[in-house]
């Protein structure tokens, strides 16, 4: 037989299997037909019209149980939707549902959804504006806490959970229904609207679900599910649990953090609420006879380590300038609080900037930076921008990556830094201006300075002085009021200040008109990474290096330095206008274990931290 040719009954029985498949296949979707497509050819014609009384009499009852079936119906139009008497028609059929909470339609449309204790409840934000905030978070250094619902799950006897309920419900209609067997075996969920009293400081609506179980014992470990939405601050949400509640829950949380991220246009609110009144940048770049400098574009550099120093959030009087505020809160305002224990810090950096004026003669200034905002941004701007800022995410590839990058050209060019800029400036140049303008998007654009987010003070040397006294005299009150351990601790941290020149990474302070004990660092924070990809390292307190300047696994072999953990994970608590606290998740290197240290911005929050996360923090210190 020739090779070109083949045999039908050949074909047919090789693939007999395949078109059976395929007949069943094709069988399988036809669908489901009606009655009259089932009957003989010759009698389809007649029925092609759907009419039951067409049919022969053989087919006419089972057409008639087929139409009676109960349909599903098309939709009202809006007009009748929208009726009174609908809209409570279908509150009621909502509510009717045992799985379902009130407020089940508002979350389902902005939440993911999952079953707990038999009901459906929300546990994580889907909402399609957090990707660009997420993305955003990449850029910018200013976050706040932006959680719509906290869900809380408490562990404890069923007699101390109805006496915490009691606490805060008051209609007897309430109360009644809280002892109902009903609700305490999980049938029934508790809907109510708490009004602020003495237990809770903002009004709130509270839900409560128990689990459910089969018998009823006041002495029964117990798990009850609270919702407390819309408070606004972890804060309140952990005062309303500890002071209805109770200390000795084993309390968790069962929904994360979300983050909305503060652009340019937002750090208005941020100066708000520090209470500092923003400045017209001219003034402050004016000579002694009014006339405005021309600012060189000579680099200047830091003549000292970025000093995190507590802040007041008091009214200050609109007439005070910068500098009076700043110099009243050095003197004054200290002094009404226990500074001992405060610990909401703000960078306040020194540096030395050229200026020259119209006639070619430079002058030397001092800018005391005060910054804007908040963020992860600041060691990198106290250290090598002056007094510009810069995102998490080249705050990120300077400090722990490495990565390519392309520096601006008023960029302070060091030891470190010249070879990375020369060996990759021109590599990323030359590849992004290959690519159409339209094909190179955002996040291939050259290095390039976030807006200013510090607020400058142009000084002489002789009015900066004074203040940085000021702020050595108040440095050492803080270490007279510490123990012995802890003044010794905080008098190493004074000594151990450190600077960035044009020479070197790290020497020790040198000033021109000022001496050595009038730089002094209280201690240096970790501002956390927010939603970063990769890990912060976390070192045990040591002296200053440049660790920061290079990958913590080459900085940890050269220096020697024992590498504790990662920084996982941060929360920012966002309250009363400053950051509350700072929570981290702190996971051991050697045996993987994972601690939690909660970091008190305030000392009006320091009470609610608990005791084991306070010691965490007592032991390890957040110094470079």
């Amino acid at each position: 037989m020739e090779t070109n040719s083949f045999r039908v009954v050949d074909f047919a029985t090789a693939r007999a299997q395949e078109l059976k498949l395929l007949r069943e296949q094709v069988k399988s979707l036809g669908g489901k037909k009606q009655l009259f497509q089932s009957l003989p050819w010759h009698l389809r014609r007649r029925t092609m019209s759907h009419q039951t009384c067409r049919l022969p009499k053989k087919w006419k009852k089972k057409t008639q149980d087929i139409e009676n079936k109960p349909s599903i119906g098309k939709n009202k139009c809006r007009k009748y939707r929208r009726k009174v008497k609908y809209l409570r028609e279908n509150l009621k059929s909502r509510l009717s549902r045992q799985n379902r909470l009130e407020t089940h339609l508002w979350f389902a449309k902005r939440f993911h959804m999952i079953p707990y204790f038999g009901y459906q409840v929300p546990w994580c934000s889907v909402d399609r504006k957090e990707r660009s905030a997420y993305r955003a978070l990449r850029d910018r250094v200013v976050i706040y806490d932006a959680s719509l619902v906290d869900w809380i799950l408490l562990e404890d006897t069923q007699l101390n959970i109805v006496k915490g309920l009691f606490k805060v419900l008051e209609t007897e209609q309430e109360k009644k229904l809280v002892e109902q067997p009903e609700f305490l075996l999980g049938k029934a969920v508790l809907h109510t609207f708490v009004e602020r009293n003495e237990y809770n400081s903002e009004a709130t609506i509270l839900q409560v679900i128990w689990a459910p179980r089969n018998g009823l014992n006041d002495n029964e470990i117990c798990k009850v599910l609270v919702c407390i939405p819309f408070l606004g601050s972890h804060e309140a949400r952990d005062t309303f649990i500890y002071s209805v509640f109770g200390q000795v829950f084993k309390r968790k949380t069962l929904a994360l953090n979300r983050f909305h991220v503060l652009g340019p246009k937002s750090l208005a609110m941020i100066r708000r609420c520090f209470q500092i009144k923003e400045e017209d940048g001219s003034y402050l770049r004016k000579e002694e006879n009014g006339m405005p400098n021309q600012v060189d574009n000579t680099p200047g550099f830091h003549m000292g380590f970025p000093h995190f120093c507590p802040f007041s959030e008091r009214q200050k009087d609109a007439s005070c300038d910068w500098l009076e505020d700043f110099e009243r809160w050095m003197i004054e305002e200290t002094w009404n609080s226990n500074v001992a224990k405060e610990s909401c810090q703000i960078p306040v950096v020194l540096i030395s900037r050229p200026f020259q004026s119209s006639s070619g003669n430079s002058i030397g200034r001092w800018d005391i930076l005060i910054p804007s905002g908040l963020g992860a941004s600041f060691l990198h701007a106290a250290r090598h921008m002056g007094a510009q800022a810069i995102g998490l995410k080249e705050y990120r590839k300077i400090f722990f990556e490495c990565e390519k990058l392309h520096f601006p050209e008023d960029f302070p060019q060091s030891t470190f830094f010249k070879d990375i800029v020369v060996r990759n400036a021109c590599e990323n140049l030359e590849a992004l201006f290959k690519k159409p303008p339209a094909k190179r998007g955002s996040n291939q654009l050259p290095f390039s300075v976030f807006p200013p987010l510090w607020n400058q003070i142009g000084k002489s040397p002789m009015e900066a002085v004074p203040i940085w006294h000021s702020m050595k005299n108040r440095l050492l009150q803080i270490a007279n009021y510490c123990d012995s351990s802890q003044a010794l601790s905080l008098m190493q941290h004074l000594k151990s200040c450190s600077y960035w020149s044009e020479d070197a990474l790290w020497k020790n302070p040198i000033l021109r008109n000022l001496d050595y004990e009038t730089l002094v660092p209280v201690f240096i924070e970790l501002i956390g990474k927010g939603k970063v990809s990769s890990y912060a390292p976390f070192f045990l307190p040591g002296d200053q290096d440049a660790s920061l300047f290079s990958t913590f696994k080459k900085s940890s072999q050269m220096q020697g330095r024992k590498l504790v953990g990662y920084i996982t994970q941060t929360s920012y608590s966002f309250a009363k206008g400053c950051i509350c606290c700072i929570g981290y998740i702190f996971s051991i290197h050697q045996t993987g274990e994972w601690q939690p240290i909660i970091v008190p911005r305030t000392i009006d929050f320091a009470e609610f931290i608990p005791a084991k996360c306070r010691k965490l923090n007592t032991e390890f210190l957040f110094d470079f």
